[in-house]
């Protein structure tokens, strides 16, 4: 409204004659103001700083003074100590909403506009959590996180991260997902999870707690060494370099006869260093190394050693001969040829007694012809199979000769006379 002046006409009137007079004039002056305008509305992130409110200063009469009002439901406003033109709410957790009060003088009188309303938008919202620390051996996949899913305001977004040392974390590629199942691991690895909120003005990023898979790493260590040895003897002991690495170790020896099949030895097999029992065929042996952390138990297996065994049988020789005193026996022929593996040499042994034997000079083919006998005499062959340096020894089953020693006696009554007399 106008400014307006006022004046008041009076008329007075006697005996029929009126008179007329106009009073003073007086003057209402109209406080005309426009109070401006704030700005602006935004989005922010929990627990930061708003941008300052900017003005469009109030127009019109009178002087003016300011007032900030303040709410945090859009309805209800309560007045706040700021006096400027334009105001920095500062950090905020919550929505607020703001207007200014302008207050216009004018000849002593004071008249109140208030500007519009400026809502402030914070997103409150919580990350959630994860879970999932856990032992795994080197190589294996963890199992899947658990997950508490991230609450509040806006659309979420989410982003894994990982570390080797729990301090420099890097972002997972395509991982935008509330859980996250991570692939087979060989170093310990520590994981947590980002969460952005969007309002489509602001974005707001939180980070879950961190959870740690922690990868069992170590070396079986090493077993030696291959051995040939004769036939139902024992191995040397193997020797052993001992487990090294994460956890608490223990270990399980395994044999095999054909290298493909494992199974535990019986006995003494839990040591990091194995002695055999004897062994009549080829075996592999094996340790498998234990580490053990927490209640995970994780294994790896040593190269196999080899033990090669000389198994054969010497074969059979000739059968038993009698002969007469002084007689040479017939050849002694091979009835039956060794067999079995290494390379074969003989030596020809003989005895009187059949239990102390004596080896006979040059006697190294597999046939051995002796010569005349004047004594029951046993003859065997020694068969030496020998395999990668190593030696061992059958002997054939023993044939006797027998010498049949007679003594002719003697007779007397050497004579003399004529034909046809009796001696």
């Amino acid at each position: 409204a106008d400014d307006m002046w006022f004046k008041r006409l009076v008329t007075s009137t006697l005996d029929g004659v009126p008179c007329t007079k106009e009073s003073n004039i007086i003057k209402v002056t109209v406080n005309n103001f426009s109070p401006g305008s704030i700005a602006g509305d935004q989005s922010i992130c929990e627990n930061s700083a708003a941008a300052p409110l900017t003005s469009v200063s109030p127009t019109g009469d009178g002087t003016f003074t300011f007032r900030w009002k303040i709410s945090t439901d859009g309805i209800n406003f309560i007045q706040i100590g700021a006096s400027g033109e334009t105001y920095n709410p500062g950090i905020l957790s919550q929505d607020t909403w703001y207007k200014r009060i302008v207050r216009s003088t004018v000849n002593g009188k004071v008249c109140f506009d208030s500007t519009n309303v400026v809502k402030i938008t914070v997103l409150n919202f919580t990350a959630g959590s994860i879970t999932g620390d856990q032992y795994i051996c080197e190589g294996d996949m963890p199992a899947p996180f658990g997950s508490n899913p991230a609450l509040g305001d806006g659309v979420f977004t989410y982003e894994w991260k990982q570390s080797t040392n729990g301090i420099v974390f890097t972002s997972i590629p395509s991982s935008n997902v509330a859980v996250y199942t991570p692939p087979a691991l060989t170093a310990d690895t520590w994981y947590k999870r980002t969460v952005t909120s969007s309002d489509g003005i602001a974005s707001c990023t939180l980070e879950t707690n961190p959870i740690k898979v922690t990868v069992i790493n170590f070396s079986p260590g090493s077993i030696a060494s291959d051995q040939t040895i004769c036939e139902n003897t024992a191995p040397a002991t193997f020797t052993s370099v001992a487990a090294s690495g994460d956890g608490s170790k223990s270990y399980q020896w395994q044999f095999s006869t054909d290298s493909i099949s494992y199974s535990n030895v019986l006995s003494g097999g839990l040591n990091a260093t194995y002695t055999s029992d004897p062994l009549t065929q080829k075996t592999w042996f094996r340790r498998i190394s234990y580490a053990t952390i927490d209640t995970k138990t994780c294994f790896r297996i040593t190269d196999t050693i080899r033990v090669k065994v000389i198994s054969f049988n010497p074969g059979t020789i000739g059968t038993n001969q009698t002969i007469c005193e002084g007689e040479v026996p017939a050849a002694f022929t091979e009835i039956t040829a060794p067999s079995g593996n290494g390379t074969k040499t003989y030596l020809w042994q003989s005895s009187l007694d059949g239990s102390d034997w004596n080896n006979i000079t040059g006697a190294t083919n597999a046939t051995y012809a002796p010569g005349p006998l004047t004594q029951d005499t046993y003859f065997r062959r020694q068969v030496t199979a020998t395999l990668d340096g190593r030696a061992c020894i059958e002997f054939t089953p023993s044939i006797i000769v027998r010498v049949n020693n007679i003594t002719p006696g003697s007779i007397s009554g050497t004579q003399t006379i004529c034909e046809n007399d009796t001696p």
